[in-house]
């Protein structure tokens, strides 16, 4: 009675019921004959079907639906899924009428699918941001990895080109003083008796000059390539300069008095320098063993140090010979040392230079020269302060 009531009621607003169920976007309507063909969709379902409109009902399937059958007009209620298995397909809540051999399908968004379905979209928006904060994760670490892998390479075409430069030095500096030793040797064995006490005492001179050189070359080095190694020893510590300098002006003390070379020193008392002391010793050590070799007799050698913008500038002056340009740029390059003799005929390779560079960068700091030919050399060595 209530059902005849309200249709009844609703045969007034047949156009606008029948105009609302065409345009609306929130129900699905269709209607199909049992041989497939669509003869309804409104604008809802229209948007869910493809090429084959009864072939688009996937699950239930268009052949599932004509087999089933009820005792009254409404054949199925539930979820259908209606679209295409490789690319879209949506889910509706569906009743389903066979009737005179038709199929109305009339569905909607159930709130129920809504509420789940904004739970899985939650749920997976949760999982993105996760995935994507793990990628932003990996994608550090693997920015990391690259700048330690282009680190690691750089520091392996250094070594690359340190052994090559060194495999050189050991080739041709090593193979000169060795062929005048062998040479000089070769004549005195076999020609002993011939040569004079003169002409023997200058091959033993040559002998052992060549011999005094190798020497010096292998300790040079070796003491080179221990400070190309990594596990050297290095804890630096505030240490009182003046102290220092003054442990290096003694170990050198009687090379510069048998030049009558003066040394003066320029450094306040209470300066501190922060550095390794072994190392610090080996560079002061080596830039004043240098600057003693190339100042001539009666000569001097002005030490000094000063606390400037954050750093120890530590100079060491000579009045020594000096160098050329060509000198200069080779100082502390690999493989373009070559043996000198100071103003008294003292041993030098140059290594010491190279370990002093070694050394200074180390701590971080720096080291170059000033020299003009015939006008003295000077030598700065700049070191970070620590606060």
């Amino acid at each position: 009675m209530q059902n005849t009531e309200n249709s009844n009621l609703l045969n007034n607003w047949i156009e606008e019921l029948n105009k609302t169920i065409i345009e609306i976007n929130s129900v699905y309507i269709s209607l199909f004959n049992i041989n497939g063909e669509l003869l309804f969709a409104n604008s809802a379902f229209s948007s869910l079907i493809f090429d084959i409109p009864h072939k688009s009902l996937i699950n239930p399937s268009f052949e599932q639906l004509l087999i089933l059958n009820n005792s009254n007009s409404k054949i199925f209620e539930g979820f259908l899924t209606v679209g295409d298995y490789v690319t879209i397909n949506t889910s509706i809540y569906a009743h389903i009428f066979k009737k005179e051999n038709q199929i109305l399908i009339i569905g909607g968004i159930d709130a129920k699918q809504l509420n789940q379905q904004n739970i899985t979209l939650h749920h997976l928006n949760y999982e993105i941001n996760n995935l994507q904060r793990q990628l932003i994760k990996e994608k550090t670490r693997l920015e990391t990895t690259l700048e330690q892998l282009f680190e690691a390479n750089v520091k392996l075409e250094h070594l690359n080109t340190t052994k090559d430069k060194f495999i050189k030095i050991l080739a041709h500096d090593l193979r000169n003083p060795f062929n005048a030793i062998l040479g000089y040797s070769e004549m005195l064995t076999q020609n002993y008796s011939n040569y004079d006490d003169v002409k023997r005492q200058k091959f033993i001179k040559s002998i052992y000059e060549s011999s005094a050189n190798t020497y010096k070359l292998l300790e040079d080095l070796l003491e080179w390539a221990k400070s190309q190694q990594n596990n050297n020893h290095f804890n630096p510590k505030n240490l009182n300069l003046i102290y220092l300098v003054e442990d290096c002006i003694e170990l050198t003390y009687y090379s510069a008095i048998n030049k009558k070379i003066e040394i003066i020193t320029e450094i306040e008392k209470d300066l501190v320098v922060f550095a390794e002391e072994e190392m610090l010793l080996t560079i002061l050590r080596n830039l004043l063993t240098n600057a003693i070799k190339f100042t001539p007799l009666n000569g001097y050698i002005k030490i000094k140090a000063v606390e400037e913008n954050s750093y120890i500038n530590i100079s060491v002056s000579d009045s020594g010979i000096g160098m050329t340009s060509k000198t200069l740029d080779s100082l502390f390059k690999v493989g373009e040392t070559k043996l000198t003799q100071g103003t008294a005929d003292e041993i030098g390779t140059g290594f010491g230079l190279l370990i002093c560079k070694e050394f200074v960068e180390k701590h971080r700091g720096k080291i170059r020269v000033e020299s003009k030919l015939g006008e003295g050399s000077t030598f700065y060595v700049i070191f970070p302060v620590k606060k």
